[in-house]
């Protein structure tokens, strides 16, 4: 059992009992996480959200963060992991800075986190429709179906099944929807909601009773309309039917009301949140004609039109800039050198290797997720001495400063 805005595990044994088996010190650091096993993402605390991706380590009875290429901060609620492939799918983002003069930040994007590489990349943008129902904004609550997610907006009274696995929505029918509402709604403080393959259920606390479900068929039997979560690459309307037209200008409609009123009820200072995406520092689709250019200007360093700075860390950026320094130079760079950027050289040769390689890796993963699909980071045998290790960019990547 992992708590929730804490890091305390607790194990039941045989006789019944519960026993702590954490040595967390302190908690409030990650409420709303998003809790996978023994993994958490996200959530928030010390006045701000946050994008830490924690394993618990039960050896240790530690939990440690994992080094990730960025950090977008999420809630729990916003999170889909696809165990079988280890891909973490978020519907957006929130930064949330409590005393600062925009309180609240969000984004429209798609985000999905490789943890076998522990690489973000923005998938897309969602589509207007996905945006106007699935925003950060309307403070959703979320159930795991198969698929994906089954999200529920209190402020517009909706709920939208996710598919990651095609990428669509559905948007159940009055009768589903009806059944929904008065299923979540008739909660009280001694029920919780649980999830399995077949649908939802209600248990009672008292007795840790089924008192009430849903199955899925039930849900999304007749649904009113389909959807692309993304948004489309062609002219149109992101890819919902005409027959749904109506329906969209309804639901934006509500939505936009229910979310004046949310405002009001907040008391957010008047302030209207707004999306912000560059201060994220997200950009979306890649350019049509791909530059495989690495350009050093003024301290900035830029890929295919990106930033580099707003993808990697300073460790590697460091390496990077001493890359281009030995290519210009006609030179390159070799493992003692690399070893000393990476602050590795007093570690036994097993763990140098191992820094340096997962070093590399991330470094060429950025690059890949920027159209370049080859290694951009070249690991070399030298001719004269086939002991000897040198790096250096792969002779498709142009370097001027």
């Amino acid at each position: 059992m992992i708590g929730n805005g804490n890091g305390q595990v607790w194990k039941r044994d045989s006789a019944g009992n519960w026993q702590r088996r954490d040595r967390t010190f302190f908690g409030g650091y990650n409420f709303n996480a998003g809790v996978f096993g023994f993994m958490k993402f996200g959530g928030y605390g010390y006045w701000r959200t946050n994008g830490l991706m924690l394993f618990y380590v039960q050896k240790t009875g530690e939990w440690e963060a994992a080094q990730l290429n960025r950090e977008i901060p999420g809630y729990g609620d916003y999170c889909y992991l696809d165990n079988y492939n280890g891909q973490l799918y978020m519907l957006g983002s929130i930064l949330m800075n409590t005393g600062l003069t925009h309180e609240y930040q969000f984004t429209d994007t798609l985000y999905n986190l490789d943890i076998r590489n522990r690489t973000w990349t923005a998938v897309g943008k969602m589509s207007n429709m996905a945006d106007s129902l699935l925003s950060t904004k309307l403070w959703h609550r979320s159930f795991v179906w198969p698929k994906g997610l089954l999200m529920y907006a209190d402020i517009i009274g909706k709920s939208v099944f996710v598919d990651f696995k095609s990428m669509k929505c559905i948007l159940p029918g009055d009768t589903a929807q009806l059944a929904f509402f008065k299923f979540f709604t008739s909660r009280t403080p001694s029920t919780f909601f649980m999830t399995t393959n077949d649908g939802l259920f209600k248990v009672d606390t008292a007795g840790y009773q089924v008192i009430d479900s849903l199955s899925w068929k039930e849900l999304l039997q007749s649904p009113s309309m389909e959807f692309a979560l993304l948004e489309s690459k062609k002219p149109g309307l992101d890819g919902f039917s005409p027959a749904g037209l109506t329906g969209l200008a309804i639901l934006v409609g509500s939505g936009s009301i229910g979310y004046w009123w949310y405002s009001r009820r907040r008391n957010v200072r008047g302030q209207v949140p707004v999306r912000t995406d560059s201060d994220l520092q997200v950009q979306f689709d890649l350019p049509k004609t791909p530059d495989f250019t690495l350009r050093s200007s003024d301290n900035v360093l830029i890929f295919n039109h990106q930033p580099l700075g707003e993808l990697l860390n300073k460790q590697s950026l460091l390496i990077i800039n001493t890359l281009i320094e030995k290519h210009l130079q006609n030179s390159v760079m070799d493992t003692l050198q690399l070893n000393a950027l990476l602050g590795i050289e007093d570690r036994s040769l097993d763990n140098q290797k191992k820094v340096r390689s997962e070093s590399v890796k991330l470094i060429n993963s950025v690059f890949r997720s920027l159209g370049f699909e080859e290694e951009a980071i070249q690991r070399v045998r030298q001719s004269d001495d086939r002991r000897m290790v040198v790096y250096t960019f792969h002779p498709g990547i142009t370097v001027e400063n």
